[in-house]
């Protein structure tokens, strides 16, 4: 992954013309998750000049912007250069941290100053689907469950309901400010960055992408799951 890979991801990242003066404006259809594996992907490298378009192609249509279909345009290669000691550790998670937080609170809830955040499909959750990539189905013991889509608004096509409304269901759950929170899905860079974001729009300072999710988590017999 591109996450790990510094060389890669300047060469990928300037081969789309992008270099570290331009802002990147990320968008899908409206409900975020992709856009927002962006908008995680470029703040994690340090490159704070990213964006997502609340609504995505949805409200681009409706404000009457220029749609174009076809082939991605050719673009003049530029140099994007990623700074080591500006990459965002605070922002990415490994299973052995995710690992240590998943027994803190399932020795004490109420005491642990971390909460994991599941953010897929119910289905996935209890362990009765699962992609075929991954071993075992199931969730990370102590992991709170908010699916990702609880805080897009598909009524009005936007990518994120008003913040009173997410900061009510984030309250609901236990998600305080106070704690180190950790995000997953299946991969890190869709549901889980989407929810992440929104923990940053609500102010929350210590959160964190566990990159790995259930990808890897599911995938290594050595740690625990639950269904």
């Amino acid at each position: 992954p591109l996450y790990r890979c510094v060389d890669e991801a300047e060469e990928y990242i300037g081969a789309k013309g992008i270099d570290n003066d331009t802002l990147v404006l990320a968008y899908d259809d409206y409900k975020g998750p992709n856009a927002s594996g962006v908008w995680h992907f470029f703040k994690s490298y340090g490159h704070d000049k990213v964006r997502i378009i609340d609504g995505g192609m949805a409200q681009l249509k409706a404000l009457g912007v220029p749609m174009k279909r076809g082939d991605e345009p050719k673009v003049v290669e530029k140099k994007f250069k990623i700074d080591p000691n500006k990459i965002r550790y605070d922002m990415l998670a490994s299973k052995e941290e995710v690992l240590k937080a998943s027994n803190a609170i399932t020795a004490n809830r109420d005491q642990a100053k971390y909460a994991i955040i599941d953010t897929r499909r119910f289905e996935e959750i209890i362990g009765g689907s699962k992609l075929d990539n991954v071993a075992r189905g199931g969730h990370i013991p102590g992991a709170t469950f908010i699916e990702w889509n609880n805080f897009s608004d598909a009524t009005k096509k936007m990518s994120f309901k008003d913040m009173q409304t997410m900061q009510k269901l984030l309250d609901s759950r236990g998600i305080t400010k106070d704690k180190t929170i950790y995000t997953y899905c299946h991969v890190g860079t869709g549901r889980g960055s989407f929810v992440a974001s929104v923990l940053d729009q609500l102010g929350y300072k210590n959160v964190k992408v566990y990159t790995g999710s259930w990808d890897e988590w599911g995938n290594d017999f050595n740690l625990p799951i639950r269904r």
